[in-house]
C-alpha cells in the first residue's frame, strides 16, 4: 500500500471516529434522550367526549379523519365515547349535524418540521359506539392505521387509511370497504349482504372467514390471500405484481389473475364440480380437471408471468356445511360480550372446524379497545428504549476514544461523557 493511501486511511479513520465521538457526546449532553435534541415541543394531552345517549340514538352516520390512526370499536353501551390527543398546534374537531357525526382529527397549526422526533406515545383517536349501531361508519386516515371491528348491525363500513392499515374485524354490514393506498388490507370474520371490497396499492389484502354476495379483492403491489370466503354470486382477485392465493373459496364464479406472480386455488368438492378456463401465457397450468367443462361453478384463472395450480379437497358440495357461511362471524361476536356458555361456545367453534376442516386457524376475535396509552405509561417505554440506545452510543462513543487513543490523541469530550 503506498504512503499516500495510507495517509489517506488514517486521515478517513480518524474523521470517522471525530464524528462518532461528537455525536456520542452531543447525545450524552442532552441526557441520553432524543427528545432533547428533537426541535418538536409539542405537548400531547388526551381528551376525552361523549355523546349522550339520547342524542346517539338519533345518529345514521359517524365519520371519522385523522392524521394518526383511528379505530372505531364496537361495545356495550348506549353513547358515543371518542378518546382523541390534542397538542398545542393540533385540534380535534367534533360536531353533530342532525343524524351525522363526524370526527375531525385534522385540525392542526403550524406544527414545525420534526427532527429527531422521538414520541412513543399511541396517539390513536377511539370511537367507541354502541354495538348494535345500524348506521354507517367511517374511518379515514392519512398517516396511521384505520381500523373498524366489533358491530352487527351496520348499512356501510368503510376503513380508509393512505399511509396504514386498513382493518374491518368482525363486522357485518350491508356493504364493507377496506383500502389503502399504501398498507395492509384485512377483513377477518365480516358478512356483507351486498359487497365486499379490499383494495390495496402497495402492500398484500388478507380475507378470512368473509361471506357476500360479492367479494372483490386486488393488490397492485402485494399478494392477495383468502381463506375461507364464500361469495354468493361473484368472488374476482385482481393482483398486478404479486401472488393469488386462495384456499376454501367457493362461489359461483371464480376470477383469479396475476400479471406477475402464481395463482393457486383450493376448492371444495370435486374436479366435475367445475367449469375451468386457465392460462399461464409465461407459465405452467397445473390442474387435473383443466378439460373438464360440465361442472356448475366456474373457474378463470389467469396469469402473465407465473403458474397457475388448482386442487380440489374431494368433498361433496351438496353438504351445504363445507364451506364457510358466516359461522365464524356469528361465534366471533357472541363470544365478544360473553353472550354464549362455554358449552355453547365449545360446540359452536367445533361446528366451525368441521364446517371448513382445511381452513386457516381463524385468528382470535378483537378485545374491546384498551385506551389509548397514558404518557406514564409511554414514560416507562421510552426509558426502556432508551437503555438499549444508551448502551449503542456508549459503545461508539468508546470506540472512537479508543481509535483517537491509538493515534496518541487524547479527545477533549471525553471528560463530559458519563461512564
Amino acid at each position: 500500500m503506498t504512503t499516500a493511501r495510507k495517509v489517506l486511511l488514517i486521515i478517513a479513520t480518524a474523521l470517522v471516529a471525530a464524528g462518532i465521538v461528537l455525536a456520542g457526546t452531543a447525545f450524552a449532553l442532552a441526557g441520553f434522550d432524543f427528545r432533547n435534541l428533537s426541535n418538536d415541543n409539542r405537548d400531547w394531552v388526551r381528551q376525552t367526549w361523549e355523546l349522550p345517549a339520547e342524542k346517539t340514538a338519533a345518529l345514521s352516520a359517524i365519520e371519522v379523519s385523522d392524521g394518526q390512526g383511528i379505530r372505531v370499536e364496537g361495545y356495550d353501551g348506549d353513547t358515543v365515547r371518542i378518546e382523541y390527543w390534542e397538542h398545542q398546534n393540533r385540534g380535534v374537531a367534533i360536531l353533530q349535524d342532525g343524524s351525522m357525526l363526524s370526527v375531525n382529527g385534522d385540525v392542526e397549526g403550524n406544527a414545525p418540521i420534526g427532527i429527531l422526533v422521538a414520541n412513543l406515545e399511541d396517539h390513536t383517536t377511539l370511537v367507541q359506539v354502541p354495538r348494535d349501531f345500524a348506521g354507517s361508519i367511517g374511518a379515514y386516515g392519512t398517516d396511521g392505521d384505520a381500523s373498524i371491528a366489533g358491530f352487527e348491525h351496520l348499512d356501510e363500513a368503510n376503513a380508509v387509511s393512505q399511509n396504514g392499515a386498513a382493518t374491518a374485524n368482525a363486522v357485518r354490514a350491508r356493504s364493507v370497504r377496506v383500502e389503502s393506498d399504501n398498507g395492509l388490507v384485512q377483513a377477518n370474520f365480516v358478512t356483507a349482504d351486498e359487497r365486499l371490497a379490499a383494495v390495496a396499492g402497495n402492500g398484500d389484502v388478507t380475507l378470512d372467514s368473509v361471506l357476500a354476495d360479492e367479494v372483490r379483492a386486488s393488490s397492485e403491489n402485494g399478494s392477495v390471500s383468502a381463506a375461507s370466503t364464500t361469495a354468493a354470486a361473484l368472488l374476482n382477485v385482481q393482483v398486478k405484481n404479486g401472488t393469488a392465493d386462495l384456499f376454501r373459496i367457493d362461489a359461483p364464479l371464480i376470477e383469479a389473475s396475476s400479471d406477475n406472480g402464481d395463482v393457486e386455488l383450493s376448492l371444495p368438492g370435486k374436479e366435475d364440480d367445475y367449469r375451468i378456463d386457465a392460462n399461464a401465457a409465461n407459465g405452467v397450468v397445473d390442474n387435473p380437471a383443466l378439460s373438464q367443462r360440465a361442472g356448475a361453478r366456474e373457474v378463470v384463472a389467469r396469469s402473465v408471468n407465473g403458474n397457475i395450480a388448482i386442487s380440489y379437497d374431494g368433498a361433496n358440495l351438496e353438504e351445504s356445511s363445507l364451506v364457510y357461511r358466516g359461522e365464524a362471524l356469528t361465534w366471533a361476536l357472541s363470544t365478544r360480550d360473553g353472550s354464549v356458555s362455554s358449552e355453547d361456545e365449545a360446540a359452536t367453534a367445533e361446528g366451525i372446524a368441521e364446517a371448513a376442516p382445511a381452513a386457516p386457524t381463524a385468528p382470535a376475535a378483537p378485545a374491546d379497545p384498551a385506551a389509548p396509552a397514558a404518557p406514564a405509561s409511554a414514560t416507562a417505554t421510552r426509558q426502556e428504549a432508551s437503555l438499549s440506545i444508551n448502551e449503542f452510543w456508549r459503545n461508539c462513543t468508546n470506540a472512537g476514544l479508543a481509535v483517537f487513543k491509538a493515534f496518541g490523541i487524547e479527545a477533549p469530550w471525553q471528560d463530559v461523557l458519563p461512564a
